[in-house]
């Protein structure tokens, strides 16, 4: 568009273009097509005749009319019939494709990816590191009494498992050891996971570690921890709910004897 016909629209106004947006109600795009005048022309020139807040409303009530009046490409084209309107892609373009998009987030990684994810990985394990973040802390623990790495899922568990390597009380322990079954209260079979289960010299120990607000707000808590309860007296352990009370109290010494 030449500075001169951008003058001509400007000084010469073809009020045509305001009867079609308006009284037709064509979008700015039917009228760059109709009438061959940039966009930025066509809002200047609509901007001086009508104003700028009016100009808006127009537009996206007009804009709204043609998306209402479009139709989906496979309207009506349903299960096998789909397959027959798609694109198709020969195997050599797929091939170049992939190769395209190896190493690339959401597709295969290259070797080279996957070498360099591993030994973050197993860095990460080996330095303990656990996030920063001093109110939610999670991540990997490298245990030197049991010999075994665990992943802890709150500042809680943390604080709980430095302790028990600590503890001389402690003989060994497993986070997450395994599954006890619970009922909805629907009826439904569902199975929960205890946080830890402690061995001392003396007595065998199931805990598990929640915040005071969930075990009072929570009813699915509820229903797990008098599941865990019924399975502890009926094999032999002690259960304990471990809160932030005990933990900020120095309490846990006190606990496992």
């Amino acid at each position: 568009m030449s500075y001169s016909r951008r003058n001509i629209l400007l000084n010469n106004p073809n009020y045509e273009i305001v009867d079609d947006l308006i009284l037709y109600e064509s979008t700015i795009s039917d009228i760059i097509q109709k009438y061959g005048y940039t966009r930025d022309v066509v809002y200047k020139f609509l901007q001086k005749c009508i104003g700028q807040d009016y100009l808006k409303e127009v537009i996206k009530r007009n804009n709204r009319i043609s998306m209402s009046e479009r139709v989906s490409w496979n309207k009506g084209i349903r299960g096998n019939k789909a397959h027959q309107f798609r694109r198709k892609v020969s195997k050599e373009t797929r091939i170049k494709i992939s190769q395209a998009l190896t190493g690339k987030i959401g597709h295969r990684q290259s070797e080279k990816t996957r070498n360099q994810i591993s030994k973050t990985i197993a860095t990460t394990i080996n330095n303990t590191q656990i996030s920063k973040n001093p109110k939610w802390k999670q991540g990997y623990y490298n245990s030197n009494k049991v010999g075994k790495t665990f992943f802890l899922r709150s500042s809680f568990e943390f604080t709980v498992i430095k302790f028990l390597e600590s503890s001389l009380a402690i003989k060994t322990y497993e986070v997450e050891p395994f599954c006890i079954p619970w009922e909805t209260k629907k009826g439904g079979k569902r199975f929960y996971t205890p946080d830890v289960a402690i061995c001392t010299k003396t007595t065998n120990y199931l805990v598990e570690i929640k915040p005071m607000y969930k075990i009072k707000t929570c009813p699915i808590v509820g229903l797990k921890l008098e599941a865990a309860r019924r399975w502890c007296a009926k094999n032999n352990y002690e259960f304990i709910v471990i809160t932030e009370i005990e933990i900020k109290n120095n309490l846990l010494s006190s606990i496992f004897i």
